[in-house]
């Protein structure tokens, strides 16, 4: 499904009423991997994605109990500099750099609070493996 599509990501949500569990792998990448990473049109599709589903989902859903993320390293910025070993939450790259994966957490961090679910961040260093 593309999850850019809001009124799709709606039509789906409101058939899954009985969900009670969501991992959001899904990935947007321009062409350049690296570069790909500090453009505007990425940031902005990634975060628009995750909203798409993850919104109308929590509305339909009404025994949700928890959503997790699947990021990886590009939140703590190696794109940009070297990862400082070990990575940290809340490091400074969270606030000098734009990067969609701090803005899906900042969207979890303001939907969640009074709500009878939790979620959590998975930001593995490496993920090999076949996707389609």
């Amino acid at each position: 499904m593309d999850l850019t599509d809001a009124a799709a990501s709606e039509q789906l949500a409101a058939s899954l009423p009985d969900i009670t569990h969501l991992v959001y792998a899904a990935l947007y990448e321009r062409p350049g991997l690296v570069a790909g990473w500090r453009e505007r049109e990425q940031i902005e599709t990634n975060e628009r994605m995750f909203r798409n589903l993850l919104d109308p989902l929590e509305r339909h859903a009404k025994n949700l109990r928890h959503v997790t993320l699947l990021q990886g390293t590009k939140a703590y910025g190696v794109h940009v500099r070297p990862l400082s070993v070990p990575a940290r939450e809340n490091r400074s790259e969270m606030h000098e750099q734009p990067n969609f994966c701090w803005n899906q957490e900042n969207h979890l961090r303001t939907l969640q609070p009074g709500k009878d679910w939790a979620w959590s961040i998975l930001r593995p260093v490496l993920i090999v493996g076949y996707s389609t």
